[in-house]
């Protein structure tokens, strides 16, 4: 099946997607009628015929832990019958990409398991059962909810494939399968490898129970079994799923090969460190030895064999093409000037009012930058520099507001004040002026 294909005349193949059992392709599709991404799986197992039946049958068992299937169908395409399953895409973390590196606590992993638990009671109330219940098929999405894949669907192809033998499925199969996936969850290993030992000490007694009695192949009998031992539960515990999986703790096979690897890596360095300088000089030895043979006379030189036993004198350098002096001589400023580094200005005056105010945030960070940036280490230091800068500048200016405030201030020109002038209808200085008004 190719992408761009359209099935049904409303599913057109977007993206081929990775799936963990054979016997389907599947694709990611658009579904024109409700404009939404939906999953198409092309059944090219054994028996297509089968695995449409039993998703059809899966169709009608109705609850929102269960994954819903839109259609199934089969159709002629390229010159041959085409089986097809059409279901949703839950939103969400799927449990197998945390499971592969973390370790659930028991508390959230109860609640996983619990609703899948209840979840298959339905279905089993409506006389289907899942048949396959892994990792892979569970879904957890933003809203806290367990979504459950593959009702009767992928058992079918499990037994098709020859990957499971407990065909038809029963009650029990997904009970085992349940609880074994919440030892998986909690001890961060296959149920098979699990012991006693590795399981967590805050088990609640019922929980441990059932722990138990998957370790020793003789339980649960019925999803009713699990839902006991592990109640109290409930999906609020799966809030925040997503966003708390990287403060989960690793699996203890990762953590293992970690530390393998890192031992490794010390192991590599601590040799490199040790074997490199013998080498070199055990190399400039031989060099010297065939030199002095060939230009000396015999019994003049020692042989290699004491040359190479004589203890190391004195620390290896290595070769520096050039003269050096003044780059020692710079390094050993550099080391003095940058071996105690005194606080600033700025620092000290931080520094009093932190202690002045001792919690306010604000002087504390600007406190914490001052003290970053005076401990820098450089090969030139320019705090001396810029403090003498600044205190002859405070210097300079104060001479200069000084002497201007000692001396009286002595305009060149003195600006006359402007002759009155009043119009003749308003009052006037001179008393003796007078108005004369005509009236006719």
């Amino acid at each position: 099946m190719q992408v761009g294909a359209t099935l049904g005349r409303r599913f057109t193949l977007v993206r081929a997607e990775d799936f963990d059992l054979p016997g389907v392709e599947r694709f990611l599709a658009n579904d024109s009628r409700l404009n939404r991404d939906v999953t198409v799986d092309i059944i090219t197992a054994p028996g297509p015929s089968e695995v449409k039946r039993a998703a059809s049958k899966a169709a009608l068992v109705r609850d929102p832990r269960l994954l819903r299937i839109v259609t199934s169908g089969r159709e002629h395409l390229d010159d041959h019958d085409v089986t097809y399953v059409v279901s949703e895409r839950p939103a969400g973390t799927r449990l197998s990409d945390v499971l592969v590196e973390r370790v659930l606590d028991p508390t959230t992993a109860g609640a996983i398991a619990g609703d899948v638990a209840r979840a298959l009671q339905v279905a089993a109330a409506s006389g289907l059962h899942h048949g396959h219940v892994r990792a892979e098929a569970l879904t957890i999405t933003p809203r806290a909810r367990v979504v459950l894949a593959g009702l009767g669907v992928d058992a079918e192809l499990a037994s098709q494939t020859g990957l499971d033998t407990h065909h038809p499925p029963r009650e029990r199969t997904d009970a085992v399968d349940v609880a074994r996936l919440y030892v998986s969850a909690i001890t961060g290993k296959d149920s098979a490898e699990v012991t006693v030992d590795d399981l967590p000490e805050e088990l609640s007694a019922r929980a441990r129970g059932l722990c138990t009695a998957v370790i020793k192949g003789s339980g649960p009998h019925s999803l009713d079994d699990v839902t006991k031992a592990l109640v109290p539960f409930s999906s609020q515990d799966l809030h925040g799923f997503a966003a708390g999986i990287s403060g989960l703790p690793w699996r203890p096979d990762i953590i293992a090969q970690r530390a393998a690897d890192l031992a490794a890596r010390i192991a590599e360095i601590n040799a490199a460190i040790t074997i490199a300088p013998q080498t070199i000089i055990t190399a400039s030895l031989l060099v010297d030895w065939r030199t002095a043979e060939q230009t000396s006379t015999t019994g003049t030189i020692p042989s290699l064999s004491q040359e190479l036993a004589a203890p190391e004198s004195g620390e290896y350098q290595p070769y520096v093409d050039g003269d050096i002096t003044d780059l020692y001589h710079f390094e050993a400023m550099a080391e003095a000037q940058n071996a105690e580094i005194e606080p600033s200005l700025w620092e000290e005056v931080l520094e009093g009012l932190h202690h002045r105010w001792p919690r306010s945030e604000r002087i504390t960070s600007s406190l914490t930058r001052a003290h970053e940036r005076a401990q820098r280490t450089a090969p030139i230091n320019a705090g001396p520099l810029w403090m003498a800068i600044s205190v002859v500048a405070i210097v300079i200016a104060a001479m200069v507001g000084f002497s201007m405030i000692s001396e009286p201030f002595n305009p060149d020109f003195v600006q006359p004040d402007p002759v009155p002038a009043y119009p003749p209808f308003t009052f006037t200085p001179d008393a003796s002026a007078s108005i004369d008004l005509d009236v006719d």
